[in-house]
């Protein structure tokens, strides 16, 4: 008779263990099925969760991508100060679409006028170039345009174009001592090329709006082109500035 009863309750505990473990794990998958039933019921946030994610993404593809640029041109180019070009970055960022991004202009010592705007915030301007731009408004047409490029994500669409996005995303996960750096600059390089084909005329056109008098900004804008049509023309395939075809957008806009 005691066997029976201690069987019993063996049995008993036996079953309230397992009453026990199964409310345990339903409790867990309700816990772990929040969120994704949250975001479902908040398509919002789930949208603006995953463009934080791409934000910071993209500034950490940009600072890896500059990072890289500077090492490869080590020796051949040299970073330089320009007065007062920090306040100008400051001042026409304020007025783009995305004003909290971390806006940089990297100034390289090179004669060979040329600008490239990086994912995220870092821009790359020779002093060749700044020195074409002689005004004030040339100078601020030329960072505004670039300013314009990341604010619009020009080159993150250049980067997923390309098939870069994953590669590059693979090794900001790795710490910097394991990263490829080959794998790295085999996305610079596609990158370099891939951005020649940003939609420059948008570029050119939006960059208006960040001055107090746009039509300032488009004259501005045509005379820095048009001395870019002397420089570069003779050397430059067609693909890659299409200088007419940019002088004759901003043309197109007279008041």
């Amino acid at each position: 008779m005691g066997w029976g009863k201690g069987r019993f309750a063996s049995d008993l505990r036996r079953r309230a263990g397992r009453v026990l473990l199964a409310v345990l794990l339903l409790l867990a998958s309700r816990a772990l099925e929040r969120p994704a039933i949250a975001e479902s019921r908040n398509p919002l946030a789930s949208y603006f969760s995953r463009l934080l994610d791409e934000s910071r993404a993209e500034t950490a593809i940009g600072l890896l991508l500059l990072s890289d640029f500077l090492k490869e041109t080590d020796g051949a180019s040299r970073t330089v100060q320009v007065p007062d070009l920090d306040a100008l970055v400051e001042r026409l960022a304020a007025r783009t679409s995305r004003p909290t991004l971390p806006y940089r202009v990297v100034v390289i010592d090179s004669a060979v006028p040329g600008e490239i705007a990086f994912p995220g915030g870092p821009i790359i301007l020779t002093s060749g170039l700044l020195a074409l731009a002689a005004t004030p408004e040339e100078r601020a047409f030329l960072v505004a345009r670039n300013l314009v490029h990341v604010a619009l994500r020009h080159p993150m669409a250049a980067i997923k174009k390309e098939g870069l996005y994953a590669p590059i995303l693979k090794n900001l996960k790795l710490s910097e001592e394991r990263r490829d750096r080959e794998a790295v600059r085999h996305v610079l390089r596609g990158f370099i090329k891939a951005a020649t084909g940003m939609d420059q005329k948008k570029a050119d056109r939006e960059a208006l709006a960040l001055f107090d008098q746009p039509e300032a900004g488009r004259q501005a804008g045509l005379s820095l082109l048009r001395k870019l049509e002397k420089e570069l023309w003779p050397i430059a395939p067609w693909e890659w500035f299409d200088l007419p075809g940019r002088i004759q957008s901003l043309e197109s806009l007279a008041p």
